[in-house]
């Protein structure tokens, strides 16, 4: 996801955007684990390693 992406979909209708300063990439989308917690889903960051 990059900043200024949709991120969620309110009921009546209103889009709201992700708001970071980098791409990340959401995980665990919709997980029942987190329902309790608030949580929607968790944000990643890319990054290569070099060996």
């Amino acid at each position: 996801m990059h900043p200024g992406d949709p991120m969620f979909l309110t009921f009546d209708g209103q889009t709201i955007s992700y708001e970071g300063n980098s791409t990340v990439y959401p995980i665990f989308i919709n997980e029942a684990a987190y329902y309790e917690k608030g949580t929607a889903m968790c944000f990643t960051e890319k990054h290569q390693i070099t060996i």
